[in-house]
């Protein structure tokens, strides 16, 4: 949490971590600012308090407390985003389906493109008005052109996928043509809407299952933009081998919102130094199309049908880019998703060096090889992102965020999280920019490497980064290239000579020694028995983390460790210190107690992965035994063992 504002009520954290930094506190009348209960600790940071700060600490972890002052930048404003009311020049109808124009809704048989542009041309040259196609299939083998001040539209409002209902066009224009003109053309004040636009010859039968490299039939853009204020509402795009080009020309103050469907290459390009446009509610999946046959997904005919569709997925992980940002500025972007791509996110440079002074909110990368894709040459250093979910799939080639090098951006993501398990999670290469993350989660960090730094600059500030044994590319100098402050991260194989390493508080959970430990119950008169290793068992509780009792041999069921404590003791805690044995908690275990060491009864407890701090119904006894029931190949340790009587 940053920069938050707390009026009044208690803050009280019973478990994980409260990772707090630049925020107000004028919540003292509740006793205290913040509780820190058993199982909760803090990394806090930098705060202002009404009066003293107070902090009632009960937790049994360490906490990193410091209130020295810290600035941070402030998450940027974002309006509050309605869907704007969009219309054609004049409110007239022109119904393609009438004998003047002569639509004919027969799927493939008779070819529409004549009659929708003469309706088309008829508003056009009545200063505008609303083209309309009625429900049903309409062939097309030519490409059409949507008039300024003129809006095409259908009757199916696609909000999330095209459903197979009103109003589709079934388009073999530019078959195999992939230069040639798109299909729709919309020029300056144009409008499309609620239409489904279908390729029925971008078959998938499944003999491509066989085939190494499966291709699509190359088609150009479905959709160009000619003109500024032109607006695509509702629109469901299937087999779409390009999507929507924003980038060939000029198109000021764009509007997109509820695009939805499946593109093989391209789904969204903006460029041509275009101003203030605006994307929402992009809705594209790779399942739109590799399960088209299912009736949710418009029970489409060219879709897979008892085939496996594994090489569609393939496909676009190998060779689509979702939504790619060239040269654009004031570009807002809201509540956009994607599934399955490439890229996922592109910044590219096409000339004047890429998007700049924009802003994104609620921006979904789900899936994707490369998440968010920095080129060479982009130089954006005024766009935010703002709430956005990064996930990478794959091998150990894939990556979270990936910069090319020679770029000189300089951009932040408030607000984000990353899971999906890629290669390594961050990687610059030469000569990058400067990318900060501000409350960033990463579940997964990377299977080799957090972040691989061959240059720029990598700020992660009031972050979490979940455990991993390679925090950076330390033998090639990464250290010098990342900064984490206030976060909860461990320093894993980073120079913390040439990095930058402030207030921050391991992903483990070191038992704070000095914090109610401190007061438990004397170990010293405690005798020890176990069925592995049964001579070093007075290291479970001989008050040093360095030494442990362990099982010796892999995990089974049946092992066991018991303890006599001398006499009876009250308790409701148990705390089990891993120390630097952290992968050798017992995989599931029952928990018995006994009056006499003998009788043993029912568990009190069970549970899996016994470490940390245990919660179990209030005992008042003299013996205690775990029992590990699981089987797997790491041994079974404790460095340390406490008991404790907990009461809020």
């Amino acid at each position: 949490m940053k920069q938050a504002e707390i009026q009044a009520g208690k803050v009280y954290v019973g478990g994980g971590t409260f990772n707090v930094m630049d925020t107000d506190f004028h919540n003292q009348a509740s006793g205290s600012h913040i509780t820190l209960g058993m199982s909760g600790r803090g990394n806090i940071i930098g705060n202002r308090f009404d009066g003293d700060p107070v902090i009632e600490n009960k937790s049994f972890f360490e906490s990193n407390i410091d209130h020295k002052e810290v600035v941070t930048e402030a998450v940027p404003e974002f309006m509050e985003y309605k869907p704007e009311i969009k219309v054609p020049a004049i409110l007239q109808l022109f119904n393609v389906a009438d004998e003047t124009y002569g639509a004919v809704n027969d799927a493939t048989i008779t070819d529409n493109t004549q009659a929708i542009q003469k309706a088309l041309d008829a508003a056009a040259q009545a200063g505008g008005g609303v083209v309309f196609l009625p429900p049903g299939k309409y062939r097309m083998d030519g490409s059409i052109t949507i008039p300024k001040g003129v809006e095409l539209r259908g009757t199916m409002d696609n909000s999330s996928v095209p459903h197979g209902e009103g109003s589709i066009f079934e388009v073999y224009a530019g078959e195999n043509q992939p230069e040639s003109d798109p299909f729709i053309i919309m020029e300056e004040g144009s409008g499309l809407r609620g239409i489904t636009i279908d390729y029925p010859n971008q078959k998938y039968t499944g003999t491509q299952e066989s085939e190494p490299d499966y291709k699509p039939v190359p088609y150009p853009y479905t959709i160009q933009g000619r003109g500024s204020d032109i607006y695509i509402i509702n629109v469901g795009l299937r087999a779409s081998y390009r999507g929507v080009d924003l980038y060939s020309y000029k198109c000021d103050n764009h509007y997109i919102d509820y695009l939805t469907g499946h593109v093989f290459n391209t789904g969204v390009r903006v460029g041509g130094n275009s101003a203030n446009g605006k994307i929402s509610n992009l809705q594209f999946n790779v399942i739109i199309y590799a399960c088209g046959n299912e009736s949710k997904f418009g029970s489409f005919p060219n879709s897979p049908i008892g085939v496996s569709n594994r090489p569609l997925y393939d496909y676009a992980l190998q060779n689509l880019e979702f939504l790619v940002l060239g040269d654009c500025t004031g570009e807002i972007l809201y509540n956009d998703f994607n599934y399955g791509s490439y890229k996922g996110l592109i910044l590219r440079n096409d000339g004047n060096g890429g998007p700049d002074d924009g802003i994104s909110m609620g921006l979904g990368l789900d899936g994707d090889t490369y998440t968010f894709y920095i080129e060479e040459g982009v130089t954006t250093d005024n766009f935010d992102f703002i709430n956005t979910q990064v996930v990478s799939v794959g091998d150990s080639r894939t990556a979270y965020i990936y910069s090319e090098g020679n770029n000189s951006f300089d951009i932040t993501l408030f607000a984000s999280d990353y899971w999906g398990n890629p290669g390594n999670g961050i990687v610059f290469l030469e000569n990058s920019g400067t990318l900060t993350l501000q409350t960033a989660n990463f579940l997964h960090p990377g299977q080799d490497k957090f972040a691989v730094l061959k240059g720029g600059k990598l700020n992660i500030i009031n972050s979490a980064i979940n455990s991993t044994a390679h925090l950076v590319n330390n033998s090639e100098g990464g250290s010098k290239y990342i900064s984490v402050q206030a976060s909860v991260a461990t320093p894993a194989d980073i120079d913390l000579n040439t990095g930058e390493w402030i207030n921050n508080i391991g992903s483990e959970l070191p038992i704070a020694t000095d914090g109610p430990i401190a007061t438990a119950f004397d170990r010293n008169k405690w005798i020890g028995n176990a069925s592995n290793n049964n001579g070093s068992t007075r290291s479970a509780f001989d008050s040093s983390i360095n030494t442990r009792w362990d099982t010796g041999t892999a995990q089974a069921a049946g092992q066991w460790f018991s303890v006599d404590f001398g006499s009876k003791i009250n308790f409701n805690c148990i705390i089990i210190d891993l120390g630097s044995s952290k992968g050798d908690a017992a995989d599931a275990y029952h928990i018995y107690v006994s009056e006499d060491g003998s009788n043993w009864g029912e568990p009190v407890y069970s549970g899996e992965k016994l470490k940390g701090v245990i919660q179990i119904p209030n005992q008042n006894t003299r013996y205690l035994k775990i029992e590990q029931t699981g089987q797997v190949g790491s041994y079974w340790s404790i460095h340390e063992m406490y008991l404790y009587q907990y009461q809020e």
